[in-house]
């Protein structure tokens, strides 16, 4: 009974083998399209502090029959508009715990949207990849140009080595 469930544990290894070198691939494709990974990223960060924020405002708020801040729903909407906006002002924590977690999540709000402005920025300013391969096709024929050009030099030293050469000859 028990020697066939080794036998599935050599799947299981095989099978964590695959997902390792699955990773390796996404790693890669990651570094190639880095302002994408970067926009995926700073929206995952949005959404795990929407979510976090929301949840431990619910569990610091919900306890005190004062609150305004009672269900999901107005703690969830309270992490979003905190979150873009430094808040409205029709749900806001009452306790000190609340205060705390609310500047928290003010302060990390503000740096998410510097983060979505200089990520905006940067695709306005970054060239394109075909202006990139522009470029490096320039550098490309400059070096072909220069090459060519030492080529010349070359050539045009020693045809003048000959001349001098010859001159020697005949003046002898």
């Amino acid at each position: 009974m028990i020697e066939p469930l080794r036998f599935a544990r050599l799947f299981h290894i095989l099978r964590v083998i695959l997902v390792l070198r699955s990773s390796k691939f996404i790693l890669f494709q990651l570094k190639q399209n880095r302002r994408e990974t970067t926009l995926a990223s700073i929206l995952l960060l949005m959404v795990v502090l929407i979510t976090l924020g929301s949840s431990a405002m619910l569990f610091i708020e919900g306890q005190n029959p004062d609150a305004n801040i009672q269900t999901g729903t107005d703690a969830l909407w309270w992490a979003f508009v905190t979150i873009s906006t430094v808040g409205y002002g029709d749900h806001y924590p009452v306790t000190t715990g609340g205060k705390l977690l609310a500047v928290l999540i003010i302060i990390c709000g503000v740096g998410i949207f510097g983060m979505i402005s200089g990520l905006i920025t940067s695709f306005l300013t970054a060239p394109t990849r075909q202006q990139d391969n522009r470029s490096k096709n320039k550098e490309k024929l400059l070096e072909q140009v220069l090459d060519r050009q030492e080529q010349i030099l070359d050539r045009l030293q020693s045809i003048e080595d000959e001349l001098n050469e010859q001159k020697q000859q005949t003046k002898k």
